[in-house]
């Protein structure tokens, strides 16, 4: 689980560079709320939309 966070984390700071001068979306899922958390800082710090990915029942 680790690992896919810092890998949320790498890719999210990728993404900062990028679209630093456009519409930014954050999407994730999470199972546990480990990546929901980290999901909700990165779009605060970039002034990114979230959405949960949510599985269907």
């Amino acid at each position: 689980m680790k690992r896919i966070t810092l890998l949320l984390v790498a890719v999210a700071t990728a993404c900062m560079a990028t679209f630093a001068q456009g519409k930014t979306l954050v999407a994730y899922f999470s199972a546990t709320g480990n990546t929901k958390r980290v999901a909700k800082m990165v779009a605060e710090a970039t002034g990114a939309t979230i959405y949960e990915i949510k599985p269907v029942q």
